[in-house]
């Protein structure tokens, strides 16, 4: 049987700031998260593969995300965000 973790988030601080880490409570997850930190994780919990999720509504996030899950079997899926115009 496959496991599959259906919520994953990524985040590179270096490369956009993630404005809802500031909040109080947020310092012990205040730094970059990579694949990297997930996977032994997820291999200590069986899981296969998992679906990222973005993090801040930031159309340019999603293509990193893309770009991540074809470079990384880990990455099953992507839920990614875009903007879009609503006409006024």
């Amino acid at each position: 049987m496959t496991i599959i973790d259906a919520h994953h988030h990524v985040w590179d601080l270096s490369a956009r700031d993630q404005p809802w880490l500031s909040g109080p409570g947020m310092a012990t997850i205040r730094r970059s998260f990579s694949l990297a930190d997930l996977r032994p994780s997820a291999r200590a919990a069986g899981v296969d593969a998992t679906v990222l999720v973005q993090t801040v509504t930031v159309a340019a996030e999603t293509p990193e995300m893309l770009a991540l899950a074809a470079a990384d079997p880990l990455v099953a899926a992507v839920v990614g965000w875009t903007g879009c115009a609503v006409p006024t």
